[in-house]
């Protein structure tokens, strides 16, 4: 299998560590991939529910063609992609709407909520403020959305995901 993967990765010209290979027997399963720049393998284990059900993750895994790693999460997710500009544009709209049409209602009450737990962690006036402010409304504006004040920073970050802001 080892020598499999690798000539397979230089017939067809495929990064190696998005590479995986399973040897099964009926009653062992040999799990073996690329981490780190080295062919590991794991196993042998007996076959059953375990590892039948690992298996079954790394064929599903296979099937998108995609690893599930920080990196593409980064790439599919990135502020150029037209998805996660439509995501942080309803998201913002959402909220917005959602705090001006019940300034009393339960989602004023969970961002209140919100800002409140957020500002114990972090120099609150740093980040909707002062020097942040201006690479967040640049940031923004390239997922079609104007941020002018504070008010906005703070209702944009709280709608968005952590993973999504690198300002």
């Amino acid at each position: 299998m080892k020598r499999y993967l690798t000539d397979l990765a230089r017939q067809r010209r495929l990064e190696k560590a998005r590479l995986a290979g399973i040897v099964a027997d009926g009653d062992y399963i040999i799990f073996v991939r690329y981490l780190g720049g080295s062919v590991r393998e794991e196993g042998p284990v007996k076959v059953g529910p375990e590892s039948l059900e690992k298996m079954l993750r790394w064929l599903a895994g296979l099937a998108s063609g995609i690893p599930l790693t920080a990196e593409n999460l980064s790439l599919d997710f990135s502020i150029e992609q037209l998805r996660t500009q439509n995501i942080l544009r309803a998201m913002m709209e959402g909220l917005s709407r959602s705090l001006r049409e019940a300034p009393a209602g339960m989602v004023a009450r969970l961002f209140e909520q919100w800002r409140l737990f957020f500002s114990e962690s972090i120099d609150y006036t740093e980040a909707f403020g002062g020097r942040k402010l201006e690479p967040l409304k640049k940031w923004t504006r390239q997922a079609g959305l104007t941020i002018h004040t504070p008010e906005e920073a703070e209702r944009f970050s709280s709608s968005s995901t952590p993973t999504s802001r690198s300002w």
